[in-house]
């Protein structure tokens, strides 16, 4: 990776990875700064269908002036989010696995 950070989504659970000294660390906390002799890969999550067992919508924040990444969340309405779903036709455990999500 050429870029000191990277941002990926798909997973559905946000998190943040360092690589230092060729070693790659899971930061175990929502906040990160970037330092000078790393690189860091954040994966923001998912606005919808979260994996991580938190029904919030997840999205990311970055301060490219402080270098600070932080992931957030936020409530939205699961309710109506899970009637879109199938009114679409899409499965119903797409809609159901919201509540929870997983």
């Amino acid at each position: 990776m050429d870029n000191r950070v990277c941002f990926v989504g798909h997973t559905h659970k946000p998190r943040i990875f360092s690589q230092r000294n060729n070693k790659i660390t899971l930061i175990n906390k929502n906040k990160a700064k970037i330092s000078k002799n790393e690189k860091i890969i954040v994966d923001v999550g998912s606005v919808g269908q979260p994996r991580d067992g938190d029904s919030r919508a997840s999205y990311c924040v970055y301060d490219t002036k402080s270098g600070l990444i932080e992931l957030k969340r936020c409530e939205y309405n699961v309710d109506k989010a899970g009637e879109k779903i199938v009114k679409a036709g899409l499965p119903l455990f797409l809609a159901e696995r919201l509540t929870v999500g997983i």
